[in-house]
């Protein structure tokens, strides 16, 4: 039989150990969380069954390749242009909606002329340019 010590007066009464229950408590909470089947959520998409309904493809573009020379020069394509003005002229030329713009610049060429050529892109009806940017890792 347990007794209690009788010589010292206690101040708080007898309580016990809550501890050891908050343990199991929270082990069954944690047991609880990580079993529980969430419900999915999903966003509903009515696919349509005909072909008649998908959107028409877009027409193949044509590819355009802009360089930018360490010396200030553009190509187009490969041939050299020369100034900034005169690729502009050629571009002028044809139907930019329809085109596709891949830009490639040297490490080294002027910063004005690319800038150039970026304000003249912000203008233009253009919905595929790729810049190509040379990695700095060699």
């Amino acid at each position: 039989m347990i007794r209690r010590r009788t010589s010292a007066p206690q101040q708080t009464p007898w309580l016990p150990d809550l501890m050891p229950l908050l343990d199991v408590i929270f082990i069954v909470l944690v047991f609880f969380l990580l079993t529980a089947q969430a419900p999915l959520r999903q966003l509903p998409i009515a696919l349509s069954q005909s072909s008649a309904a998908l959107p028409a493809l877009m027409p193949p573009t044509q590819r355009i390749e802009l360089t930018l020379l360490a010396n200030g020069a553009w190509q187009v394509d490969g041939a050299e242009v020369g100034s900034w003005a005169a690729v502009e002229h050629q571009l002028a030329e044809q139907d930019m909606s329809q085109m596709a713009l891949t830009v490639m610049t040297d490490r080294a060429a002027p910063l004005a002329s690319f800038m150039a050529f970026l304000v003249w892109l912000k203008q233009q009806p253009l919905n595929d340019v790729d810049i190509v940017l040379e990695s700095t890792h060699e």
